[in-house]
């Protein structure tokens, strides 16, 4: 949270873009910087599917920036006002938006590389199985980190209290048991 806060005050960022009609359907933006259309970083915060929002999560927008990425921080709706099935939605729209309007934010569309953070990096995962394969250009690259990608042993967790996935759901979701998405 400390390094989130350190780089909304010493980067730019421009807050608040939407890409849906929920109100956290918003990403934040740092913008790289450069001349011209470049690569971008777009990134879905953990949170146990109920927590956070960009304000504590953009801890790795200053190394971005720094190695010429503009960072993209996802914000989506959380449980248990959504199901995780609508978060993996979100970051599809997401997706779509940024790349129908990439230019708009001096971002190459082909040179977009998405990634996760614990229950941000199942969203993504749940994501490319469930329609972001369908969207053109996808992910030149996609980066899980620390997720959770067979949702039985959290549905038999005490972090079931606040998800109440039920053993049809918690199957459906375990992208672990997917086939894979095709490559970029």
């Amino acid at each position: 949270r400390d390094r989130s806060a350190a780089n909304r005050a010493r980067l730019v960022v421009e807050e608040g873009h939407r890409y849906g009609a929920h109100p956290l359907e918003t990403f934040d933006l740092f913008p790289s910087g450069a001349r011209g259309p470049g690569p971008a970083l777009v990134f879905v915060h953990g949170g146990q599917w109920r927590l956070n929002t960009t304000r504590e999560t953009s801890f790795w927008a200053d190394v971005a920036v720094a190695c010429g990425f503009a960072f993209v921080g996802l914000n989506y709706p959380k449980v248990p006002e959504v199901r995780i099935a609508r978060q993996a939605t979100s970051v599809v729209d997401a997706w779509k938006t940024l790349v129908g309007s990439a230019d708009g934010y001096d971002i190459d569309p082909r040179r977009m590389v998405l990634a996760g953070h614990s229950s941000g990096a199942h969203v993504v995962a749940l994501a490319l199985s469930t329609g972001l394969d369908d969207v053109a250009p996808g992910p030149a690259a996609v980066l899980l980190y620390s997720g959770v990608y067979d949702m039985q042993p959290v549905r038999r967790s005490s972090r079931n209290a606040a998800l109440d996935l039920d053993p049809a759901e918690a199957e459906a979701l375990s992208v672990v048991r997917r086939p894979p998405p095709r490559p970029p």
